[in-house]
């Protein structure tokens, strides 16, 4: 298996080794590490060593090296890993789908290792380093009971999507159901809370299964990975029928078509994402679009906004831009390689929120996105990278919402002829990355600054796999 690959050789050497805090006092950990979790990382890669999975995967390279981002230099860099990482992230949904049992399972994350285990990474679709994703594989025939529990600091936003498949699989997205945010949640005097799901109307925080319901699809997402942590979730089955588990025969024959099909549906998403959702804009981000969701549950913009382009670079060049962040709760902006999957964002700073940034006077945020170091503070590093994907995302607004347009599920516009008035991008341009320091010496950067932000940030990953 060759997923400990380029430049995530560091990030499972320093996960493997025993945890030393870089920053201030040491960290409690986020508790990810659970028995489900284990097991279903167990079961996926002895799945992964079968032979019809390994023909599986050598289909999907395939796919890869056909798409016209396999031509680029940056394309190619990253091509073997992000085939590694998109076959694995099919499998992992695929052997560990069992309603019957189910698991709060932390998915869609960076190769790692602990307790014994090298786990490949399973990241896909311009995945937030802020957020911890977890799945839970349900149906409409049990019902559940789903606990959450504070572990100190609580997320900037927490959002729980009932959908008809997990993302990418049945060749969709997932179309929602229903969704559960913190913002209109019940919580327990302690900060808990417990949301039951079945096919049965329910008061409280509640999900109402229908035929088509088959995962929850969570996320918790920290502004500040050293004081906030995601709730510890536990789930238990209160009736329904049971079944028999399946073999890894069993689940190897299944995950080998499914992990194939997941690849398929990704591969042919991006493009249409690109062109619809954003416009096909390269290097400056178009002004947001708010997110679907369920307006009666406080979805759509009252969940957030985003907004991307492609990233087209020289090594000497920079793509700098301000925004504002409309009141969110959180705001986001992450670099992702040609085939959408985050850079190194432990060790380097792949990515920058609202509690990691340097803020302008006026409160706006100005990011710098470049492949080499412009000394500045909100740098988006590229590692190195010339070409991928910029995404930005504001999350539990608050207050009046500004028109904008709105982004379906599948990456398509519903256009709203108000949007024109929503100026929250603004003042990009792409720049020689020699003069980035004079243009902007508000955000001039030390090198002692710089390590000790990487040292606090590296803190702070560290706590998912403790």
């Amino acid at each position: 298996m060759r997923h400990l690959i380029g430049q995530f050789l560091v990030l499972l050497v320093a996960a493997a080794a025993p945890w030393v805090p870089a920053y201030g006092a040491p960290l409690t950990p986020y508790h990810l590490d659970t028995p489900g979790q284990l097991e279903a990382e167990r079961r996926a890669i002895r799945i992964f060593h079968r032979p019809e999975i390994q023909s599986a995967r050598a289909k999907i390279a395939q796919m890869f090296v056909a798409e016209q981002e396999a031509t680029t230099e940056s394309g190619r860099q990253t091509l073997d890993s992000a085939v590694e990482e998109h076959a694995f992230a099919g499998l992992f949904f695929s052997v560990n789908n069992d309603p019957s049992r189910p698991a709060v399972l932390w998915a869609e994350n960076a190769p790692h290792a602990w307790h014994g285990l090298s786990v490949p990474g399973s990241r896909f679709g311009q995945d937030n380093p802020d957020n911890i994703y977890r799945i839970i594989f349900i149906d409409n025939a049990h019902e559940y009971v789903l606990h959450g529990e504070p572990q100190g600091g609580v997320p900037a936003q927490v959002s729980f999507e009932l959908l008809d498949s997990a993302p990418g699989t049945m060749n969709n997205m997932g179309h929602q159901i229903a969704i559960l945010q913190s913002t209109n949640m019940k919580f327990d005097p302690d900060g808990g809370f417990t949301i039951t799901i079945g096919p049965k109307a329910a008061s409280g925080n509640h999900f109402q299964t229908v035929p088509e319901a088959r995962a929850i699809w969570i996320r918790d997402t920290l502004s500040d990975w050293n004081a906030q942590a995601p709730y510890r979730l536990t789930i238990s089955v209160t009736g329904g029928p049971k079944t028999s588990p399946a073999s890894d025969e069993q689940l190897a024959r299944r995950a080998a078509s499914d992990m194939t099909s997941f690849a398929r549906y990704w591969l042919d998403f991006y493009p249409r994402y690109l062109a619809n959702a954003w416009e096909g804009a390269v290097n400056i981000p178009p002004q947001p679009t708010a997110r679907p969701g369920d307006a009666s549950k406080g979805g759509g913009a009252r969940w957030g906004y985003t907004s991307g382009a492609t990233v087209d670079l020289k090594r000497d060049e920079a793509i700098v831009f301000t925004v504002d962040d409309m009141s969110a709760k959180f705001l986001g902006c992450v670099f992702a390689n040609p085939w959408w999957i985050t850079t190194d964002y432990a060790h380097r700073s792949g990515s920058v929120n609202n509690g990691q940034a340097r803020r302008n006077a006026d409160g706006t945020t100005t990011y710098v996105i470049a492949a080499e170091d412009p000394g500045v503070a909100n740098w988006i590093d590229t590692s190195g990278l010339s070409r991928g994907e910029i995404l930005l995302r504001w999350q539990g607004l608050q207050g009046a919402l500004p028109p904008s347009n709105t982004m379906t599920t599948e990456g398509f516009l519903v256009r709203n002829e108000q949007a024109v008035s929503l100026k929250t991008v603004r003042d990009g341009r792409v720049v020689p990355l020699s003069q980035v320091r004079t243009l902007y010496p508000a955000l001039t950067e030390s090198p002692s600054q710089r390590a000790k932000a990487l040292a606090t940030r590296l803190a702070g990953y560290e706590r998912r796999l403790r």
